[in-house]
């Protein structure tokens, strides 16, 4: 396995990348969506605290049916839970597990419910041998692209099938750059979570990127906040590469989290150019459902969490992160 320099590992082989993602049972008929439009290697762990279902009693079963439809480079990895699942969601364990999985130099980690466009596995490939030729610094070591994020707008679906039904009948999500740009004119899509959370996403300068003519990737020169959260293709290396703390569950500071370790310990961050994930409508899960059910004090938990977090981070990396906040520069 190709692994980072500065860590024992080599980055004399070509670049390689898998997708990693992580659902529960509900959302597990998405899982064809992304096989569909990923061409390369794939690791999806599967949250099944229950284990009830009858198609699904052992890890065997499950990867047989979803091979059926994915392909044998899917691996999938399912994680029962005892006690019932009563708990949040544990969706930085769950991340974890698919990354021990993760045999190539890079790996893309994202959340089912968003769909890679056409052919962005052979996009993000040729971006990173370009900048593997190009000698970027600390390419293989501290390098993160930024895979821009869509979501798209109207009434959402009530069922899976539905949804299903939607995003097959054609035209629902975008799939190339000439079909976002459309999309993203026309007002059926737009940033991801630009209403509800402004700053998740603001940092990508998505006009930038909807104007690019294959130039490559563009450097992120600060961060406009602390909050920003993109998906990222991080260069993989057991040894040093940032795993997910697994304190974080629930639907709270889980990504920011990775996100602010990975600043400090000086990565560089570029924005992908020509290839997106779009956001797919689906009704609420059972374990989102519980989360809201917690209300304010779940979410406080985890920002408690959050403010300890980041101060041990500084203590361990540095004060400074190598990409700082806009209103520093």
């Amino acid at each position: 396995m190709p692994l980072s320099k500065t860590s024992g590992c080599s980055s004399s082989l070509p670049p390689t990348v898998t997708m990693v993602t992580h659902l529960d049972m509900g959302r597990f008929w998405m899982l064809p969506i992304l096989c569909g439009r990923w061409e390369g290697p794939m690791v999806a762990v599967v949250y099944d605290p229950e284990g009830k279902d009858g198609l699904w009693l052992d890890e065997g079963n499950m990867a047989k049916k979803v091979g059926e439809k994915c392909g044998p480079g899917t691996r999938v990895v399912r994680f029962p839970q005892a006690g019932g699942g009563e708990g949040a969601y544990p969706v930085n364990k769950l991340r974890n597990l698919g990354l021990r999985e993760v045999k190539t130099t890079h790996y893309l980690m994202v959340d089912v419910d968003f769909v890679p466009s056409k052919g962005m596995e052979g996009v993000i490939l040729e971006e990173l041998r370009k900048g593997k030729e190009s000698g970027w610094d600390d390419y293989y070591d501290h390098t993160a692209l930024v895979v821009p994020a869509f979501e798209r707008v109207g009434d959402p679906c009530s069922t899976g099938v539905e949804c299903l039904s939607r995003f097959e009948s054609g035209g629902y999500i975008p799939g190339d750059m000439d079909e976002l740009r459309g999309m993203y004119k026309s007002g059926e899509v737009r940033v991801f979570q630009v209403t509800d959370n402004p700053t998740g996403h603001s940092t990508t300068d998505v006009e930038a990127f909807l104007g690019g003519e294959g130039e490559g990737s563009s450097k992120i020169r600060c961060f406009e906040s602390n909050r920003y959260e993109p998906y990222l293709v991080i260069p993989w290396c057991p040894s040093s590469t940032p795993m997910y703390d697994e304190r974080f569950s629930g639907y709270g500071k889980n990504k920011i989290s990775n996100v602010f370790q990975l600043r400090h310990m000086n990565y560089d961050f570029r924005v992908l150019d020509g290839a997106y994930l779009t956001h797919l409508p689906h009704p609420v899960s059972k374990d989102k459902a519980k989360w809201e059910k917690r209300g304010s004090k779940a979410h406080e938990e985890m920002d408690r969490l959050y403010i300890s977090f980041t101060r041990d981070v500084k203590r361990k990396f540095g004060m400074t992160p190598r990409v700082r906040l806009c209103e520093f520069m």
